[in-house]
């Protein structure tokens, strides 16, 4: 009972991986990128959110998080 068990939650997770647009590694990787680069242009006071959504024939992909100030930089020209 207990292997039987153990092989449907195997199948379970392959499944839900299956579906899943993006793997967790991969969304893991995705967001430490996606959060460096924000630190780079705001001051984050909040945890960063990244989420991707299979729609349609392509992606939503969500990115939400809070911020107390926008840097501001000049351009050198």
């Amino acid at each position: 009972m207990k292997k039987s068990m153990e092989a449907l939650n195997r199948a379970k997770k392959m499944l839900q991986a299956d579906k899943a647009p993006i793997s967790e590694e991969c969304k893991a990787l995705a967001l430490a990128d996606i959060t460096r680069t924000l630190k780079e242009y705001f001051s984050i006071t909040s945890e960063v959110q990244f989420d991707a959504v299979k729609q349609g024939g392509g992606y939503a992909i969500r990115i939400a998080f809070e911020a107390d100030r926008i840097k501001n930089f000049v351009l050198l020209k």
